[in-house]
């Protein structure tokens, strides 16, 4: 089974889900989804970073050219097409296959199914995010 959240939604789903107050299995399994959607987090850095690189000035030796305050170069032109591609990037899928947490992450499908407190705010997109791609799971 596998479930899909936006690259864009990845940060509400992890702030929703740091707010939970839970215990036992269901508290790992929460854990474990944090870590999941931490490591499709820095997929997607990396990916975006790979995209400004490419669109970035070079220096003589084709290197991306970094500025004093740690950001790359751009040109006018790089900036506009680097931003198209990572709004691009921002829309794409990020699948969290349950693999072998299949047992865990049902767990936490569950708890979050069942789930009827109040939450506002980017929580509140968290939790709408990931009962919708809990309700779409492809199995």
């Amino acid at each position: 089974m596998k479930i899909k959240i936006k690259n864009k939604e990845l940060a509400n789903v992890e702030q929703f889900l740091g707010n939970l107050t839970m215990k036992g299995k269901q508290s790992i399994a929460r854990s474990r989804m944090l870590q999941i959607l931490e490591k499709k987090q820095k997929e997607f850095a990396e990916d975006r970073k790979s995209i400004v690189i490419a669109y970035a000035e070079k220096d003589d030796k084709g290197e991306a050219i970094v500025k004093e305050d740690g950001t790359y170069e751009l040109s006018t032109k790089g900036n506009a097409e680097a931003s198209k591609e990572i709004a691009d990037l921002l829309e794409e899928d990020a699948v969290i296959d349950y693999g072998e947490y299949s047992s865990r992450l049902n767990d936490l499908e569950k708890f979050i199914i069942e789930f009827d407190d109040e939450v506002s705010g980017n929580v509140a997109q968290g939790f709408f995010v990931l009962t919708t791609a809990f309700e779409n799971k492809e199995v």
